[in-house]
């Protein structure tokens, strides 16, 4: 059987001032400023350095026991999708903490934590590199944006063909992904 995930989690990363700001990703509910957290972002639009560890903290109650959770990172290069070596595809199940950020392995109905940590990659390209190194550094400025995606299995959506209110699961697009 063929594994089919379902987005749980979809986070674009803009911080401000100490606080984390995201981008709603299409058919799925708006994360609070105080559900995200990226490290090394006090000011402004953050840029993500090249060689420094990023640090996510993103903070969410489920409705079900967790089985199975995938991290899917990308980084968005003036429209060109590249994967996040060594994190796209890896568990995060690992990563999951509680709000005295002491490891669990459970958080069905608890206020949780998935916190991790991974190095901003030096083979991305910088700007004069995106830029084909035509224009001054201070006028190069290439759209880089962070997507990270959390997804479950469908299996453990089971649930959602049964429930007729929707508005009781925190992401009702996913019933509509499971049920199809």
């Amino acid at each position: 059987m063929a594994k089919i995930t379902v987005l749980l989690l979809c986070v674009t990363f803009i911080a401000v001032n100490a606080q984390t700001h995201t981008k709603q990703c299409r058919g799925f509910r708006k994360l609070n400023n105080d559900e995200v957290s990226l490290s090394n972002c006090q000011k402004g639009i953050c840029k993500l350095k090249r060689g420094r560890p990023v640090e996510v903290i993103l903070k969410f109650t489920p409705d079900r026991d967790i089985k199975s959770l995938t991290t899917n990172v990308e980084a968005n290069i003036n429209g060109l999708q590249i994967p996040w070596i060594g994190i796209d595809g890896a568990s995060a199940c690992s990563n999951i903490y509680d709000e005295n950020d002491q490891k669990i392995e459970e958080c069905e109905g608890e206020k949780c934590q998935l916190m991790c940590k991974f190095e901003n990659l030096k083979l991305l390209p910088g700007t004069e590199e995106v830029n084909d190194g035509k224009c001054r550094k201070v006028r190069c400025n290439a759209d880089f944006s962070l997507v990270i995606k959390y997804c479950l299995p469908t299996s453990t959506f089971d649930k959602c063909k049964k429930v007729k209110d929707t508005s009781k699961i925190p992401f009702p697009e996913c019933c509509d992904v499971c049920t199809s």
